[in-house]
């Protein structure tokens, strides 16, 4: 049977992004034994480790999460408070409860390994779905390789999983499998309750495929969201913040770009600055297709921009900035549009539909 191309180019994506995420971990775990790295019982902030840059081994959330049954334990207290809700994290108990259990951190890595592998598996599915398997595989290969996407698969981060259980939901949901979307749905909220309010006006679209409503329920949950910051206090951000958020991800501008470049090809550090790249070519990408090949501007795309509205007011007010992995949602977001948008047009071409 004669190997397709895109079979290749997709399996050989797929290997190479696993010999990364290997190469990555490992180059983690020199590091722990070079600078006998441990956890401490008396430490609950990743920044108190010093390890930064070329020589970060964990990430500051994934050290939280490794102590979060002896540090946030009273989390569980409040989840009948607005802010116990808003900040609702079981992700946490869960990577605390493993390594308190095993007494180990590594094995958790396992974690980033399962969740790349599932991540990609779901883009190609659906994908598969919406754009017909040439189309599919060749975006999965693009996902195989994203510097984000590797960075979290070495680690114990829950954003794959979250990215992958967001997409799942709103797969469901168009398929009518109610009971599988109820069940993605809530792992949404379980790992980070507030995607709920920034997912909703995107469950009411496939639901309903009434465009207009969709607008005015983004408009009311953009408007709720502010509503809650505000009157609740969440964070030291601003209005301000939230600009210069909007402004990062539909541009890619980030001080990263700017650093002095010194790191091993293979490290955090580096993997932090090539995803800075990513994050500032792919848009760019898409205003160059608007333009150059004359893509029409989809009304999908105004619902897409005003998500990334959404989620630069959560982070501006809350935290006042967007780390690498955080942006990561809205860039596959845009991917997935810039695919969806060339299958369309190409569709139309061929005397198919989507006219």
């Amino acid at each position: 049977m004669k190997v397709k191309v895109v079979d290749l180019i997709f399996a050989l994506s797929l290997t190479f992004g696993l010999f990364l995420s290997t190469s990555l971990t490992l180059h983690k775990f020199k590091l722990a034994e070079q600078n006998n790295f441990a956890i401490s019982f008396d430490l609950s902030d990743g920044f108190n480790y010093g390890q930064i840059d070329e020589d970060l081994v964990l990430y500051n959330d994934e050290i939280k999460y490794l102590t979060w049954l002896i540090f946030r334990s009273e989390s569980i207290s409040k989840l009948s408070s607005i802010e116990g809700i808003a900040n609702l994290n079981l992700y946490g108990f869960f990577v605390s409860s493993v390594f308190i259990f095993t007494g180990e951190w590594k094995v958790l890595f396992i974690i980033g390994f399962l969740s790349y592998l599932y991540f990609v598996f779901t883009i190609k599915n659906i994908s598969f779905h919406l754009l017909g398997d040439r189309i599919s595989k060749l975006m999965s290969s693009c996902f195989c390789l994203l510097p984000p996407v590797i960075d979290l698969s070495s680690g114990f981060m829950r954003d794959l999983l979250l990215i992958s259980f967001v997409l799942q939901s709103l797969f469901q949901l168009s398929n009518k499998r109610y009971f599988s979307f109820l069940v993605f749905f809530f792992l949404v909220f379980s790992l980070r309750s507030f995607y709920v309010i920034i997912l909703s006006p995107f469950v009411f679209y496939v639901k309903t495929r009434n465009f207009r409503y969709s607008i005015f329920f983004m408009i009311f949950s953009i408007s709720f969201s502010m509503l809650i910051l505000r009157l609740y206090k969440f964070g030291n951000g601003s209005v301000i913040e939230v600009i210069y958020r909007f402004i990062e991800l539909l541009t890619g501008a980030s001080k990263v770009l700017i650093y002095d470049f010194s790191f091993p090809f293979i490290s955090a550090g580096s993997f932090e600055f090539y995803s800075a790249l990513v994050y500032f070519f792919v848009p760019f990408l898409l205003y160059f297709l608007f333009v150059v090949n004359r893509f029409l501007v989809d009304k999908l795309f105004f619902l897409l921009f005003l998500g990334g509205l959404n989620l630069s007011i959560f982070y501006g007010y809350t935290l006042g900035f967007f780390v690498p992995r955080t942006k990561l949602v809205f860039i596959v977001g845009v991917i997935f549009f810039i695919f969806y948008s060339l299958h369309k047009r190409e569709f139309s071409r061929s005397g198919g539909g989507f006219k």
